[in-house]
């Protein structure tokens, strides 16, 4: 079973925005070039949240929700 981590501080410390056209950091291109590639490779992921200065209501449900 493979795992794989991702410290969302080595992405970024300011994840902001729902879409691309929100800027570099946005839910939409984390999901899209982060977290989904990750997820069709490993078996599980952990998403590590520590050490970044928020997460806004936006990007979280764009990358979690609808």
């Amino acid at each position: 079973m493979s795992h794989q981590i991702i410290r969302l501080k080595d992405w970024t410390r300011l994840p902001a925005g729902r879409s691309r056209g929100d800027g570099p950091y946005s839910g939409e291109a984390f999901r899209d070039d982060v977290l989904v590639p990750a997820l069709r490779k490993h078996d599980s992921v952990t998403l590590d949240l520590n050490d970044i200065y928020g997460l806004a209501a936006s990007w979280t449900e764009e990358v979690f929700g609808g």
